[in-house]
């Protein structure tokens, strides 16, 4: 069953593309992006904002922020493709293509833009001094750049330190689950007329509470200010519809549940 639908023309055709540029993305965003060094803006050594102590221990690390981002949403759709008892065995492994790679090239495209933009705009961290070490003897109100800084903690963590805006962590979080929220609500028909409301509440409820505490966390362990959390959390919520909409009808139309790019291959998909 699996070799026969992804041998198949309805699988290459409407999808390689997408998957090509799903890991091309991917490939891009952990060999150059994670990895490219920052802008040297200028800082003040006397500037508060950029004083707090660095934080040997994150509250959500990056391992997590994949699972939560990422692996969690992927599950979950998984799991709610396979359990629908409407959908033959065929239609079930569609769906979860077209449910992977849509949250899938949304989240590297996130990512992506964040570390590009990350690089560009080079806005030290809360606890960028700390990073920098610079000698006692600079003036608290006299420009320097990271050419100044003594790097206590290595180069990785000084470079890392201006890159504060946007947050990371707040636009992946907003993507991936704010991706699964529309498509429970859309595989669900939660938000048409007739559904009890308490669906449209429940699905949402948890995913954007879990991606709103990860969220100031990063502010509580003075890795973010408060801009770059809003910033994060706009830019991933954006690609994150974006991404959804571009495979499937939106949740609030008269049919959240058909897919927008083919419609007419699931009609005839083998039985």
């Amino acid at each position: 069953m699996i070799r026969q639908y992804f041998t198949s023309t309805k699988f290459r055709q409407p999808y390689a593309k997408d998957w090509v540029l799903v890991i091309i993305l991917l490939t891009y965003f952990f060999a150059v992006a994670e990895k490219a060094k920052p802008f040297s803006r200028e800082f003040v050594a006397g500037d508060s904002r950029i004083s707090h102590p660095f934080a040997e221990q994150e509250r959500v690390t990056d391992q997590w922020l994949y699972v939560l981002a990422v692996y969690l949403p992927m599950v979950v759709t998984i799991i709610v493709c396979w359990l629908t008892k409407t959908w033959d065995k065929y239609t079930k492994l569609h769906r979860t293509q077209v449910a992977l790679v849509s949250l899938l090239l949304s989240a590297a495209t996130t990512g992506v833009i964040t570390d590009i933009l990350k690089c560009w705009i080079a806005n030290p961290r809360p606890d960028f001094l700390s990073r920098c070490g610079g000698s006692s003897k600079m003036s608290k109100r006299k420009l320097y750049t990271m050419e100044d800084c003594t790097a206590k903690l290595g180069e990785l963590y000084l470079y890392d330190g201006m890159k504060s805006t946007p947050s990371g962590h707040s636009s992946l979080l907003f993507c991936g689950l704010g991706w699964l929220v529309l498509f429970l609500w859309g595989h669900y028909s939660a938000l048409t007329t007739g559904k009890p409301a308490y669906m449209k509440y429940a699905f949402a409820l948890g995913p954007m509470m879990l991606a709103l505490y990860v969220g100031l966390s990063r502010v509580q362990d003075y890795r973010h200010h408060n801009f770059d959390i809003m910033l994060g959390g706009i830019i991933g919520g954006m690609n994150g519809l974006i991404g959804y909409l571009h495979y499937y009808h939106a949740p609030w139309s008269s049919s959240p549940t058909h897919l927008v790019v083919d419609e007419h291959i699931e009609s005839s998909l083998p039985k």
